[in-house]
């Protein structure tokens, strides 16, 4: 009996001890779950809540609920469809071009073998990366000047490969292509450094193997490489679709900018810049390009997930 009691009140010490280390771990979570609670799920919560009324910051006192119209009148839209189709092009044209430019110095980059070299060469890739958004900003729009930018002062008077000087921010037949050039330029150390990571992953045995077995090198790439690269692929495209969202307008000249401006950035001209402030307009459209995005999300996800054996 003696020895049953002793069990007892060394289980109960036992758990009164496995609760106070729970609570210490939730005094050490608490923090960041508030922040959670605060910066994240009650925005997400008042932003759906939001969706279904007629609430404009500077008009306030009218607020009622008036159910999916903000969602018909954003389907409706030719400014809103205009910005999904080209958030779409973007994605499926200029997102796959800056991860093959980023492959394309990968491959050799993971092969530098000097230490110093090595690291010389990643840190000069991702400079960019690292630079304020102000300056890179700046630098590419003076570049992009027409009289005398750098690069038609390149491709016009130094290479002569046009007769013409286009206005790159101020055409809507460039802007887009424009800006696009400038965000892969800017995050190609970014990709670039994704997928040393997944190349420093791969088992070089792999390719000894495949060697052995008379492959070339670009077999090596296209039955090897490309296929266990897979998940970097798909990380590298499902952080792309920020980009789907907002396409940086701050280059494009005046009058050309609403040509170029997807879905999301329209959501925030309706909620932060015009009239006043349909935000609750400005919430729908905000969810109907997750609803979008959520598509894109999955098919990539079929398309780049890594098959197991």
């Amino acid at each position: 009996m003696a020895s049953v009691i002793g069990t007892q009140r060394v289980q109960a010490r036992r758990k009164v001890r496995i609760k106070g280390e729970h609570l210490v771990g939730y005094a050490f979570i608490a923090p960041l779950l508030a922040l959670f609670v605060v910066y994240h799920l009650y925005p997400i919560v008042r932003s759906v809540s939001m969706s279904f009324t007629n609430f404009k910051y500077l008009q306030p006192q009218g607020t009622h609920f008036i159910g999916l119209a903000n969602y018909q009148e954003a389907i409706q839209s030719p400014y809103v469809l205009h910005g999904f189709l080209l958030g779409i092009e973007y994605l499926l044209i200029y997102v796959p071009l800056g991860m093959i430019l980023a492959l394309i110095v990968a491959l050799p980059l993971d092969r530098v073998s000097h230490h110093f070299l090595a690291g010389a060469y990643r840190t000069i890739y991702y400079l960019p990366v690292v630079m304020p958004g102000a300056v890179v900003y700046v630098l590419w729009k003076w570049m992009y000047i027409p009289s005398f930018g750098l690069i038609n002062y390149v491709l016009v008077d130094t290479l002569h490969l046009l007769s013409a000087r286009p206005q790159w921010l101020g055409s809507p037949d460039w802007a887009l292509a424009s800006v696009a050039f400038m965000e892969i330029w800017r995050f190609l150390g970014y990709n670039v450094l994704l997928l040393l990571v997944g190349l420093g992953s791969i088992n070089h045995e792999l390719y000894e193997a495949a060697r052995i077995d008379g492959a070339s090198e670009l077999q090596l790439i296209w039955h090897i490489t490309l296929p266990l690269l897979k998940p970097i692929f798909l990380v590298m495209m499902v952080l792309k679709m920020n980009v789907f969202a907002v396409v940086e307008p701050m280059l494009i000249a005046p009058g050309v900018g609403e040509s170029t401006w997807t879905w999301g950035w329209y959501a925030y001209d309706q909620a932060f810049l015009e009239g006043n402030l349909r935000m609750g307009y400005a919430s729908a459209i905000g969810y109907l390009g997750a609803l979008i995005m959520s598509v894109f999300v999955y098919f990539q996800y079929r398309l780049f997930r890594h098959d197991r054996a």
